[in-house]
């Protein structure tokens, strides 16, 4: 037992010491998680209200329907239709996330784009897929057609990269 008991005590010591860098590597994992999927950024001068209504009007624009909406709080959620293939074997939607941020002078509008697939109703109803999608022209149309629907003097950004895209 005396023997026992000093290789159980540094067993539990390598046990516990493995849990801090394993805590490390899960927050980096996140980390780049969190940078690919935190989509474009554009900044726009202006309020706001204002920029949220276009970035609402754009989004119909699009084709996608409006899911949630407030001005107040920056965010906005649309989707687009069923795109069916094989007799509803399956099928694929595009969700857009939208958040606005007042920064300064302006307005920060974050769009992410996201693929959802499910493979077949007949396995298993609601049980889909979600990828964000990354290198799409989704994203520069859509940010074109809230430029289309702002006056002139917002397309100036004030003093903010004009656009990134998040990327490890």
């Amino acid at each position: 037992m005396n023997k026992l008991l000093p290789l159980l005590l540094c067993v539990g010591a390598l046990a516990f010491a493995g849990c801090e860098s394993m805590s490390s590597v899960s927050d980096r994992m996140g980390e780049r998680f969190h940078a690919r999927s935190a989509g474009v950024t554009k900044v726009y001068a202006g309020q706001q209200r204002d920029v949220h209504a276009a970035a609402k009007t754009a989004v119909g624009a699009l084709g996608f329907k409006v899911t949630r909406s407030g001005a107040a709080q920056g965010t906005l959620e649309a989707i687009s239709s069923r795109q069916s293939e094989n007799g509803l074997k399956g099928s694929r939607q595009v969700l857009l996330k939208v958040y606005l941020e007042q920064v300064g002078e302006g307005v920060q509008v974050r769009a992410a784009f996201s693929e959802i697939i499910e493979d077949d109703f007949n396995k298993g109803a609601g049980m889909a897929t979600e990828t964000p999608l990354y290198d799409t022209p989704l994203y520069e149309v859509y940010f074109r057609a809230i430029e289309k629907l702002l006056p002139e003097s917002a397309l100036a950004a004030p003093a903010a990269p004009a656009a990134s895209v998040a990327k490890p």
